[in-house]
């Protein structure tokens, strides 16, 4: 699921851990020189300024954005799903591999006919944990630094538990992922996704607030 990445840069700050990589990450803001980015299914509104994330992967740079997005035909091509899944306390299942927490998730596979269900079968497969209501929140628009028009993406899903099934190993790595419900706004504290991290949990809480109103 991850390979682990040393360095030694000092403007580096944090950890940046998620499937399919195990990235250390730095964030600062930046001012977008165009107001719309032109694909060829549609414009995206983006804000004249917007935070961004600078990661270092074997000695290259990669420039992660969080986009707001409720169609993933929009964010395509993408290579990862994560998931924010709340239980009915209003907590957030976090889960730890290689002693790092992080949102549960992964890459798609040959079977996953749209991104939800790579959603699903991830957050079951790492947690054993069956989720509902599943809502596309958006995306981290990626490119490399010096290829900026070669651009992907890594979704994040909101969904709600569904049912907490019996621990068992997982079938990939063998191995029981440690997970634990934590309050929201920890989130991105504990999974250190700085900049980028903020402005999903920001689309997070905006969902979560019209769901349920009431909490």
């Amino acid at each position: 699921m991850g390979i682990e990445l040393g360095t030694t840069n000092p403007g580096l700050k944090t950890a940046f851990a998620s499937p399919p990589f195990f990235l250390i990450v730095y964030a600062e803001k930046t001012t977008l020189s165009f107001k719309h980015e032109v694909t060829d299914q549609s414009i995206i509104p983006l804000m004249e300024t917007e935070p961004k994330s600078v990661v270092e992967f074997r000695g290259e740079k990669f420039i992660y954005t969080w986009i707001p997005e409720s169609d993933y035909k929009k964010m395509t091509p993408y290579n990862l799903v994560s998931t924010v899944c709340f239980n009915e306390k209003g907590e957030v299942l976090i889960s730890c591999q290689k002693r790092i927490w992080r949102l549960p998730g992964g890459a798609p596979e040959a079977e996953d006919i749209t991104p939800d269900r790579t959603a699903v079968r991830e957050f079951l497969d790492e947690t054993n944990v069956s989720i509902e209501n599943i809502l596309l929140l958006g995306g981290f628009r990626i490119f490399k630094d010096t290829e900026p028009d070669n651009t992907f993406y890594q979704l994040c899903y909101y969904a709600e538990v569904e049912e907490i099934h019996c621990r068992k190993p997982s079938e990939e790595e063998g191995e029981i992922f440690r997970y634990k419900f934590t309050p929201p706004e920890d989130v991105n504290l504990l999974i250190g996704w700085e900049e980028t991290g903020a402005a999903m949990m920001e689309e997070v809480f905006k969902l979560r607030a019209m769901l349920h109103p009431e909490k």
